[in-house]
């Protein structure tokens, strides 16, 4: 791997500007490559985003957060990963505004993205009790991230299953 700390600050720029271009392009894509792959393997279109599109957009966190912790930076490494999370809902604001009245959050008639929000602050207040108290290790990993992970299986899998059931209420726009 180079390093970039001793690149001219003006090749750095160019990489980034490349680099970004490049994750926007193919991220511009992405959501239709998902939305097919889900219809072929009879995929809820609420799980696929949770796992598969989800999962494909924190890859860069994650190499961040795995090369910080290996590296010694325990803070950098949940740090990455908590700032990921304010900063897409800091895009579910701006893509609300830009909409305007046809926002995001205004147009969604189904139960499983608040539900699907529900389970995420559930796994966040769990984070958060994580890091206030100590860690108990069983064996090589720590009790809490065994928590998280189990918590989190568990909220697709109840995630899963509930978007095969028909919606017992859809959400209504109300005039005023």
């Amino acid at each position: 791997m180079p390093d970039f700390g001793t690149w001219p600050i003006r090749a750095s720029a160019l990489l980034f500007l490349a680099s970004g271009v490049v994750v926007w392009f193919a991220g511009s894509h992405l959501a239709g490559y998902v939305d097919a792959l889900a219809e072929h393997i009879g995929m809820g279109q609420g799980i696929a985003g949770l796992v598969i599109l989800g999962g494909i957009t924190s890859l860069p966190e994650v190499a961040v957060s795995v090369s910080s912790a290996i590296g010694g930076e325990p803070v950098m490494a949940v740090s990455t990963l908590l700032g990921s999370i304010a900063m897409q809902v800091i895009v579910l604001a701006v893509a609300d505004v830009i909409l305007g009245r046809d926002a995001l959050t205004s147009v969604l008639n189904s139960p499983i993205v608040p539900l699907q929000g529900t389970f995420g602050i559930l796994l966040l207040a769990v984070v958060a009790i994580a890091i206030s108290v100590s860690e108990v290790a069983v064996g090589p990993v720590g009790l809490w991230s065994i928590v998280i992970v189990a918590g989190y299986l568990e909220s697709v899998a109840l995630l899963a299953n509930y978007e095969k059931k028909p919606p017992s209420w859809t959400a209504r726009r109300t005039s005023g």
